[in-house]
């Protein structure tokens, strides 16, 4: 009898320990330099930092300067070559090579297999130089919930079998394009601060890769709406923004929120974003097994990543080679470039007598954002021009 009652007493004890699950904390960082996440892995013994991005793609991404270091690679043969490029690196491209064989990753002790990865030079491309490489979330581990957990900054890896959710989360549909990117299905509401509400139905991409809370892009409805009050946005280089509150699933409000537009080509595949800034109210999960995405909102007080303070928008420049090219001039009110008269497709020559601007060195690029005027030699139609740009160094947004 006393065996019987021991073991009935033990049962709850023995339930609440089977519930609790002891998680691995995996720092991550949010870099100096670019301001976004580091996540420390080992390939084959090699420690490195990866960029972890949802939004750039699904595979494992590595520069030369650290495969080198995890080389040869077992069973490993080289797919393809391709070009990569994109918004870090203003669409510059440099060639790829595409290997399908079998890496072993370990983040913390957690390890998952890629078959497929990419090596090329990276850094330099992206401008990334603080990261060996980037990967995302990797679709094939269909075992686990990833939890980026933003209270603490921490990933942790979970069995997806003892994962539970409460009340608290909201839940949405996990979406993967061909690529490996994923997206959720989201209704938004954005409370602009005169009182106008925009409501937004549509599919986001979740791009880590990004520090902006949402971001729009291309000739949606999103956009037709919010540029009714271009005038009372703040224009930066290639995009501009509100301040905001916005309101997810008519639940949860998020204060002090930046909704953006980018100004870029149109045939962007992904038009709507949502970025760093938006998740950091919330502990995310991504349950891979059953294709769910998890939104716990915390209490931790909301402090904004920033890359520090710019210049208001002036115009958006298209490279060509050697040559660049006015792309884009912001259409708002007392906006300097249209006060200078700058038009699209002017080409510019030199500006405070540097030359070629589509390649600056570090300490060109340091000195040219440092001035206040700019003083441009263009080419417009055959003729050259001088014109002067007073950038208003004074008055900057903080972003």
């Amino acid at each position: 009898m006393k065996k019987i009652l021991l073991f009935l007493f033990s049962l709850p004890f023995l339930y609440s320990c089977a519930q609790e699950v002891v998680r691995e904390k995996i720092p991550f960082t949010i870099t100096p330099q670019r301001r976004l996440m580091s996540v420390p892995v080992s390939i084959h013994g090699v420690k490195g930092n990866l960029l972890f991005d949802t939004g750039g793609t699904g595979f494992l991404s590595l520069d030369t300067t650290y495969a080198e270091n995890i080389e040869p690679f077992d069973s490993v043969e080289v797919q393809w070559e391709g070009l990569v490029g994109g918004g870090y690196s203003g669409f510059k491209t440099s060639s790829i090579n595409n290997y399908k064989g079998l890496l072993n990753v370990y983040i913390g002790s957690h390890r998952f297999e890629k078959m497929y990865f990419s090596v090329g030079d990276f850094r330099k491309i992206f401008e990334l130089s603080e990261f060996d490489g980037s990967f995302g979330i990797p679709r094939r581990d269909s075992t686990s919930v990833w939890q980026l957990n933003f209270e603490e900054n921490y990933i942790s890896i979970i069995p997806a079998d003892s994962f539970y959710v409460d009340k608290s989360f909201l839940s949405f549909p996990l979406i993967w394009d061909k690529d490996g990117n994923v997206h959720i299905d989201l209704p938004l509401e954005i409370c602009m601060s005169h009182g106008k509400v925009i409501k937004s139905n549509g599919r986001f991409l979740i791009d880590t890769g990004s520090i902006a809370d949402v971001t729009y892009i291309g000739d949606i409805d999103e956009v037709k709406a919010l540029n009714v009050d271009k005038d009372s946005a703040y224009w930066l280089y290639n995009r501009h923004f509100w301040d905001a509150t916005i309101k997810v699933c008519d639940k949860v409000g998020l204060d002090f929120s930046r909704v953006y537009i980018y100004d870029l080509p149109v045939n962007m595949s992904h038009r709507r974003i949502l970025g760093l800034n938006f998740f950091k109210r919330f502990n995310v999960y991504f349950d891979i097994k059953n294709e769910k995405l998890y939104l716990q909102p915390i209490n931790k007080k909301f402090e904004r990543i920033t890359q520090g303070k710019k210049p208001w928008h002036q115009a958006d420049n298209r490279i060509s080679g050697k040559h660049v090219f006015i792309e884009n001039i912001g259409d708002y009110k007392d906006n300097e470039a249209i006060k200078a008269g700058f038009k699209v497709d002017d080409e510019v020559l030199s500006i405070n007598g540097i030359k070629n601007i589509s390649c600056l060195s570090p300490e060109q690029e340091k000195k040219l954002l440092s001035d206040n005027i700019w003083n441009y030699v263009i080419k417009r139609k055959g003729k050259i021009l001088h014109l002067k740009l007073n950038r208003h160094l004074e008055n900057q947004i903080d972003d």
